[in-house]
């Protein structure tokens, strides 16, 4: 018994096209709807850990250099201020810990001053921003 041989299939791009479209789609929706960090407004190097919890970026983060210049919410803040500052943002969680991101010189005596000033301002609940450091 003899076959016939089938027909010779013509290649086409045709298939190609709408999966170059969905993955461009993709590409847009996940830069679109991807969260963007914003740099911090001081100067600072950040303490660097060997693991870091995966977490949300927090919207409200205190931003404290080695010189002790501050920023919260990316608006520079004092010590005498802070208290006031955080107890009267609405916006924060309250169930949630405030940020805070840390620069590896700021001396303890600055720090000690900083905390007690959020402990006024009715801040319980601290987490520390630290930065995943490269295998030593």
């Amino acid at each position: 018994m003899r076959f016939d041989e089938p027909p010779a299939r013509r290649l086409s791009d045709e298939g190609v096209v709408p999966l170059i479209n969905v993955v461009f789609l993709l590409l847009i929706f996940f830069l679109i709807a991807g969260t963007m960090t914003p740099p911090s407004p001081v100067e600072l190097d950040p303490v660097t850990t060997r693991e870091s919890p995966a977490a949300r970026s927090p919207a409200a983060v205190l931003f404290v250099s080695g010189d002790g210049r501050m920023a919260y919410r990316a608006r520079p803040v004092t010590v005498s201020e802070l208290s006031g500052i955080v107890r009267a943002d609405d916006e924060r969680d309250r169930g949630q810990p405030l940020s805070v991101m840390l620069d590896r010189e700021l001396p303890s005596r600055e720090l000690a001053l900083i905390l007690d000033a959020l402990a006024r301002g009715g801040v319980s609940n601290l987490r520390l921003v630290t930065l995943r450091g490269r295998g030593e």
